[in-house]
């Protein structure tokens, strides 16, 4: 008698590997791989960059500047991909550090400036410009030169004496940070005589130039 056979199919789970992408940043973060249909966590990120925090994974470089998070840290994921033998690219996402910046004038008795009307403080975004603030208001016959990250104009200058951004913020820190107002006595840079040449009796008149300029005494 004929005997029928019954041949079953059999099915094994594609494989693929996740790689990761610095993304401008520093460090080794291994490769993971995974098996679809089965739910395993991404490789903790092992990558840092200076002035900026970790904010997850993307699937893409311009998703990743963009901050588009697709996936967390350590993640649990499933079927990133179907095709047996592929290669699957996250890309790391940076957000910059920001921190307060507090503001010191100089208001002592013997001090140089007044903060009165000025900004006190600001938000600090690393690798942007500082925020246009208003700055103080010299006196005793100084004039205010801008913010310094050190006393007496000492360190890194970051405001102009217009409380315009001077340079980038460039700390690599969230905790609050202090800049120190610098001013500057007036001194005689030149003296013009008018006329330059004069005959003997004739008036001359001299004309001094002072910078930077000064704000009188109070």
């Amino acid at each position: 008698a004929a005997s029928t056979a019954t041949i079953h199919a059999k099915w094994t789970a594609n494989t693929y590997t996740i790689t990761y992408n610095a993304n401008g940043g520093t460090g080794t973060t291994a490769n993971s791989s995974h098996t679809y249909d089965v739910a395993k966590a991404l490789t903790s990120n092992g990558y840092s960059r200076t002035g900026y925090t970790f904010g997850g994974w993307a699937t893409s470089k311009a998703n990743a500047d963009a901050g588009t998070v697709a996936y967390t840290n350590g993640q649990s994921v499933t079927n990133l991909s179907s095709t047996q033998g592929a290669t699957v690219t996250l890309w790391a996402i940076w957000t910059p550090k920001s921190c307060t910046v507090n503001f010191n004038f100089d208001e002592s008795d013997e001090g140089y400036g007044s903060k009165t009307g000025a900004t006190t403080s600001v938000t600090a975004t690393y690798g942007s410009a500082m925020t246009t603030v208003t700055p103080p208001t010299a006196k005793n016959g100084y004039a205010f030169m801008g913010y310094w990250d050190g006393a007496d104009g000492s360190g890194t200058q970051y405001y102009k004496a217009d409380g315009t951004s001077k340079r980038t913020w460039n700390k690599d820190t969230e905790s609050a940070t202090t800049l120190y107002a610098y001013y500057k006595k007036a001194e005689i840079t030149g003296i013009t005589f008018s006329p330059a040449a004069a005959e003997p009796g004739q008036t001359v008149t001299a004309t001094a130039t002072i910078s930077p300029t000064p704000v009188a005494p109070t």
